[in-house]
């Protein structure tokens, strides 16, 4: 599992939309996070009856319909401010209760991100992407250049961490 990190811009008139500025509002700023996994595929089987009928004399185990599942999931996420996030938490501090989760129309805390866990794309190489929003919702007070450190921890043990672009809020 893999995943990118990238600045989202989130204000009325762009909603969740990636952004390449160097300034946000801090009430705008978002990061979207852009999940890689593998899976593994697993034929969906039918049962199969002692009986030939129409529908089995066609069964065909390796045409049936395939169901793709994760080879690891996450169990946490983090995000640290590797700057000052404000006058009381310093560079290399835990921000993860300033953001949210948005799926939609619903905003949980990231430590509930598992009840709008996105469902992931899987391709024919049994890869696939799922995206999801972190969204600021307690800015910091002072403006100032930014950068997140993400780190997701796996339900297997495995740390994987990546950083999110500089950016100034406002």
């Amino acid at each position: 599992m893999s995943f990118k990190a990238l600045n989202l811009e989130n204000t009325p008139q762009k909603r969740y939309v990636t952004s390449q500025k160097d300034t946000l509002e801090g009430s705008d700023y978002g990061i979207r996070l852009e999940l890689k996994a593998m899976a593994n595929r697993i034929a969906m089987r039918r049962s199969v009856s002692l009986f030939i009928n129409t529908a089995n004399a066609l069964y065909c185990p390796q045409c049936a319909p395939a169901n793709y599942v994760p080879e690891d999931s996450i169990a946490s996420i983090q995000i640290i401010d590797l700057e000052k996030f404000d006058a009381e938490m310093t560079e290399n501090t835990d921000v993860t209760s300033h953001f949210q989760v948005v799926n939609g129309t619903e905003s949980l805390p990231v430590t509930e991100f598992k009840r709008v866990y996105p469902w992931f794309q899987f391709n024919n190489d049994n890869t696939g992407t799922a995206l999801f929003n972190l969204v600021l919702k307690n800015p910091p007070q002072i403006t100032g250049k930014h950068q997140f450190k993400l780190v997701l921890q796996t339900k297997n043990g495995v740390k994987i961490e990546n950083t999110s672009p500089s950016v100034v809020l406002n």
